[in-house]
């Protein structure tokens, strides 16, 4: 890891992040993907962007209106370093200041850590957890992502969050060919959601796009953690570049019924609006942020 002064954070969609590449890794890992990486050294040589929040609130003071703020898309921004170097609490005390909203993706108990200051956050706006779940082993999950909190954990997370009145969604994603895309594997997932008041699942698109650097690491960590089912895997896809998920359509309506049953979103479009949908809780009454 080094530390770097960056010049901007923000994007024009309000995405930010405050480290580039990440301690953890993932065996279908966006984050190798051209432009944003230049490969696995660059991308495992994290980049910690110190001055990051000093930026944000520059970045949110010239705003014109606020908003949602994008946290986690492609780097998880409570991985384990987060611990000792605070980046992401300096940057939720920001957010708040502002009164802006935030979204944060990440498979990591670390966040139980800032719940105060989320709490405060969706005191006067909004916050929305995104945490993928793909399956109920803690051994598959811990091989899926090497680093993250096992499911086990991110189960506990759900429950803590949504005591405190935080908007949970949960990721159903990646689904992998003969890991995690058994049918039975995901009724028994979806049993285990129908016991938590979650605002959305998202499957995303239930693809596996596998060029250049994600396609070599995803084969390299599947069949290094998981040989038997790669054997499967490689006999029915070899070097495929696109993968769909075994009975995908299947599959999506069974949690496209299972979201509508329950009464809450369903899908990338749904939950993207979700997350990007800022909410003022200020209005009528002084803004009294950590009082």
């Amino acid at each position: 890891m080094h530390y770097v002064e960056a010049k901007t954070v923000l994007t024009p969609q309000n995405g930010y992040s405050p480290y580039h590449g990440s301690t953890e890794k993932s065996i279908y890992c966006e984050g190798l993907r051209k432009p944003y990486s230049k490969g696995f050294d660059d991308y495992f040589d994290v980049e910690i962007k110190k001055n990051a929040p000093d930026l944000l609130a520059k970045a949110l003071a010239r705003k014109r209106t606020r908003g949602m703020v994008i946290v986690g898309n492609i780097v998880d921004p409570y991985m384990s370093l987060e611990k000792d170097e605070k980046i992401m609490r300096e940057s939720l005390m920001v957010i708040g200041r502002y009164d802006f909203g935030v979204s944060v993706t990440t498979r990591n108990t670390l966040i139980l850590r800032d719940i105060d200051i989320c709490e405060d956050i969706n005191r006067n706006s909004k916050v929305v957890v995104n945490i993928p779940i793909e399956t109920l082993s803690d051994d598959i999950s811990e091989k899926i992502c090497v680093g993250a909190s096992p499911v086990s954990e991110r189960f506990r997370m759900i429950e803590t969050l949504l005591d405190k009145g935080i908007t949970v969604v949960v990721l159903i994603q990646p689904l992998i060919p003969f890991i995690n895309d058994r049918e039975n594997d995901i009724e028994k997932l979806l049993d285990k959601l129908s016991k938590y008041n979650i605002s959305g699942i998202d499957p995303g698109n239930m693809l596996l796009t596998l060029r250049a650097g994600v396609g070599h690491n995803f084969h390299q960590m599947y069949s290094e953690s998981f040989p038997e089912e790669y054997k499967e895997f490689y006999s029915s896809y070899g070097k495929s570049e696109v993968i769909a998920v075994r009975e995908n359509e299947k599959l999506y309506k069974m949690m496209a019924s299972f979201a509508n049953e329950k009464g809450i979103i369903f899908g990338k479009s749904d939950v993207d609006k979700l997350n990007r949908s800022y909410e003022n809780k200020t209005e009528g009454r002084q803004l009294s942020f950590f009082s």
